[in-house]
């Protein structure tokens, strides 16, 4: 579990900070105190953690309930988190419905590429992540640390929930992986 949550968290601090970046570039958010590239210093911190938690968390409880989720190539799973990025990148550029219809096509794009757990233990965990995500987001609106220019659900895009969907479904076939390795590699050792 710890090589998930360290390669997780790295991917939050690096890749997840440039894709904030991009929304502050196209418009999308902007922060109170801006740092370097028009994001706050905070945001690394609480990106290594937001992928930690959506991709470690659901993969603790299914091992925690004994649900086990066939592996898939790295092939797969990589395209997964790349399908994860594109819905990212369209949350720059798209808006309202259009914006939420790319995100829903892309979250069973997603499903279907990645390592398709049972349907409902998907749900679950994408649910999680949506409601999780977007609270956390709500709170940092109203506490004035950052903005959403579509500020239509209680401070923060509309779409917002579907993002953080995408996000669960993008990350945690990548945590699967590195458990997996890491119990394959104790295994071997």
């Amino acid at each position: 579990m710890a090589r998930a949550v360290l390669v997780l968290g790295l991917l939050g601090a690096t890749l997840g900070v440039a894709l904030d970046a991009w929304h502050v570039a196209s418009g999308t958010t902007r922060y109170a105190a801006p740092w370097m590239f028009g994001i706050a210093t905070w945001t690394i911190p609480l990106f290594a953690s937001a992928g930690a938690i959506v991709g470690v968390v659901p993969v603790a409880i299914e091992r925690r309930l004994g649900i086990v989720v066939a592996g898939v190539s790295a092939l797969r799973v990589a395209a997964a988190v790349a399908l994860f990025v594109i819905a990212f990148l369209l949350t720059g550029v798209l808006r309202g419905v259009a914006c939420a219809a790319a995100l829903s096509v892309l979250a069973i794009v997603i499903y279907l590429v990645g390592d398709r757990p049972p349907l409902g233990v998907a749900m679950g965990h994408a649910i999680g992540a949506a409601v999780g995500g977007a609270l956390v987001e709500i709170t940092l609106v109203h506490a004035g640390a950052f903005f959403h220019t579509d500020a239509r659900l209680f401070g923060v895009a509309p779409w917002l929930p579907l993002l953080y969907v995408c996000a669960s479904l993008g990350l945690t076939p990548l945590a699967r992986a590195c458990v997996r390795s890491s119990t394959a590699g104790a295994r071997a050792g």
